[in-house]
């Protein structure tokens, strides 16, 4: 502050026990926590936004990889979090990665459920690319592998995020990389 900046925007912790599709219960009640004590500390900061991954299945143990599944975890964990960012005023932004957990589609659908100012979008540039350029790199780059060798299909190439996204997004992170890999 007394150097006239301020932080408008956070990004939450993430990884297999800490993204919003968390499988195990023990980990889920403490990522719940983290997450609406995280919101207190950055409304605390006059933080308006953040973002968080809602996750992927690819390092979870194999009876909880069913990406339905997965969806029903994320829209269970935003029910426990909404709540708190509404009442502080910040809007968690769910962000496009290049799983079958973060397409548009599915992060349309869990919109959906939550109509509230508190949910929106983080469109993150440089992994739209990978859903759209990958194609051009052996094995489809990170993108086609990942579709691959997790679940066995391939990948959905999408060169429209950006338009899908757009009435949901609030905030963007933007880099870019060459379609092969997430190099920020």
């Amino acid at each position: 502050a007394d150097a006239g900046l301020k932080f408008v925007d956070s990004h939450a912790m993430f990884g297999p026990r800490l993204d919003l599709c968390t499988p195990l219960p023990h980990d889920r009640r403490i990522a719940v926590h983290r997450l609406n004590m995280t919101l207190e500390i950055i409304a605390y900061m006059g933080v308006d936004t953040i973002t968080v991954h809602v996750g992927n299945n690819v390092r979870q143990p194999e009876q909880y990889r069913s990406v339905e599944q997965n969806i029903d975890r994320i829209e269970d964990m935003l029910s426990q979090i909404l709540p708190t960012a509404e009442k502080l005023g910040i809007t968690v932004c769910i962000e496009n990665i290049w799983f079958p957990t973060n397409t548009p589609e599915v992060l349309l659908g869990i919109k959906e459920h939550f109509p509230t100012d508190a949910l929106g979008f983080c469109y993150d540039a440089g992994h739209a690319n990978l859903c759209e350029k990958g194609c051009l790199h052996e094995n489809g780059g990170a993108h086609g592998v990942v579709w691959q060798e997790f679940y066995g299909k391939e990948p959905v190439w999408d060169d429209k995020i950006g338009e899908k996204m757009l009435p949901q997004i609030v905030n963007c992170h933007l880099h870019d990389n060459d379609g092969n890999a997430d190099y920020h």
